[in-house]
């Protein structure tokens, strides 16, 4: 029975493999990949591009960056510094010399992926002395939901005085992108990973 049912599945496969094709989908070989920088670039973008920062124009300001820990902090402190630059302060290296220090911390920063699937999936088959076989996936029906989020902090401090200066919001970012496989075609996909921060796009 089971040698049947094994005998029927490779039937199967070599059939939709003649018809549509088979291959594994791999978008880069590093550890990371674009998909995932592009969603926590893009909500840190959103988030920051959210914050009322215009407390900070002609100030000299000081960033304090040491409670920030997360993925790509030196672009997220990048983008926050372009943020302040563009509102009109002036960047200082040494706190002494700033009017106010602007603490950046973040409670969020990551990624989370959800997947649904109609079909069979991947099938590794150990072969003797050679590397582990695996049958690809057959996909009738099938969505890979990518979403990054971004949930970042500021505290604006006198200088001087160790007072709150300004009150600044919690700032919230969001980012996706989604892939579909449809008759073992695709992927197709959609999201904002690539849209400019200040264009908010709908999630579907």
């Amino acid at each position: 029975m089971v040698k049947k049912w094994f005998w029927g599945l490779g039937l199967m496969i070599g059939l939709t493999c003649s018809l549509t094709g088979c291959g594994r989908f791999r978008e880069t070989h590093p550890a990371r990949t674009a998909t995932e920088q592009a969603l926590i670039s893009s909500s840190a973008d959103r988030a920051i591009t959210s914050m009322p920062l215009e407390f900070a124009e002609g100030r000299n300001v000081h960033i304090d960056a040491s409670l920030l820990d997360a993925y790509d902090k030196p672009y997220v402190v990048a983008r926050f510094r372009k943020a302040l630059l563009d509102a009109g302060a002036r960047i200082v290296t040494e706190a002494g010399a700033s009017d106010m220090t602007l603490e950046i911390s973040s409670g969020a920063l990551s990624t989370t992926q959800r997947e649904f699937l109609i079909g069979i999936p991947e099938i590794p088959i150990p072969v003797p002395a050679a590397e582990t076989f695996v049958l690809p996936e057959l996909a009738l029906f099938k969505v890979v939901y990518n979403r990054g989020r971004a949930k970042l902090l500021v505290n604006a401090i006198d200088t001087e005085t160790g007072a709150q200066t300004a009150h600044v919001d919690t700032a919230l970012g969001r980012s996706f992108n989604h892939k579909i496989w449809v008759f073992f075609t695709g992927p197709h996909g959609w999201g904002n990973i690539w849209d400019e921060p200040e264009a908010e796009t709908e999630e579907e």
